[in-house]
């Protein structure tokens, strides 16, 4: 999900409705406000922070350096095992 700096407004207003039916989300933020509003939110409703690249420069990740607009991918509650998701969303 990239919406141009709503995912947070998004997010907190249709959480009930992201954890009944999706499995996996990846946001992609561009404020750290943005990326503070959307933890807030999951994280109490149960949701799995696989990786979390915040917004800038020189991001170490598994697969380099990479310079992010922040990054997010997330499990839903419960519903989802790890091993489960595709390789690229693992820790």
């Amino acid at each position: 999900m990239d919406i141009q700096g709503a995912e947070g407004e998004v997010i907190a207003s249709s959480v009930d409705v992201l954890t009944e039916r999706v499995r996996c989300l990846y946001d992609e933020t561009h404020s750290t406000e943005v990326e503070d509003v959307i933890r807030q939110t999951l994280v109490p409703a149960g949701w799995i922070n696989i990786y979390d690249f915040l917004l800038g420069p020189d991001r170490k990740t598994p697969y380099g350096t990479v310079d992010f607009e922040g990054a997010q991918p997330r499990a839903g509650p419960i519903r989802v095992s790890v091993k489960a998701l595709p390789s690229v969303f693992r820790p």
